[in-house]
């Protein structure tokens, strides 16, 4: 039992360590990104693509928050499990993408930016690709695979 509880202390400190330079590269990387985007675009192309990053990150969380956290804490998982993480993460980021879309050409009235719909599009279809890698993610957090992660 004591040496379960050690292993899996060493296993918590390790997946700290991880998740900490994750997060933190992450957003490193976004900074410097970013910092570059507002070097290199003009004013209003920038503030075009904050806009649109606003309603994406919203998107990508809801889309992140559902069925991932149930697979997670669930004590044993199937393969039809991670099946219907893949397809319900498809189908609600699909749903919410092609909303977002066609929501477009409302916002360029709004805005008076007659680019935002090609910008909301991209955007929207790279959430869509992104979460194509959810369920290897889930998996690898299952198995504390922390490093990997990262």
């Amino acid at each position: 039992m004591g040496v379960e509880l050690n292993d899996l202390s060493k296993a918590a400190r390790s997946g700290w360590m991880w998740t900490a330079l994750e997060q933190v590269s992450g957003k490193l990387l976004t900074l410097v990104v970013g910092l570059v985007l507002a070097r290199i675009l003009e004013p209003r192309a920038f503030g075009l693509i904050a806009t649109v990053s606003i309603f994406v990150n919203v998107m990508q969380q809801i889309v992140n928050g559902g069925i991932s956290q149930n697979v997670l804490q669930k004590k044993t998982v199937s393969e039809d499990d991670y099946v219907a993480l893949f397809w319900s993460n498809f189908l609600v980021s699909a749903i919410l993408a092609t909303a977002l879309i066609s929501l477009g050409s409302t916002f360029a009235s709004v805005f008076d930016e007659p680019r935002l719909p090609s910008v909301i599009t991209m955007m929207s279809l790279a959430v869509v690709v992104a979460n194509f890698g959810r369920v290897q993610e889930v998996w690898l957090l299952r198995k504390l695979k922390f490093q990997k992660i990262a």
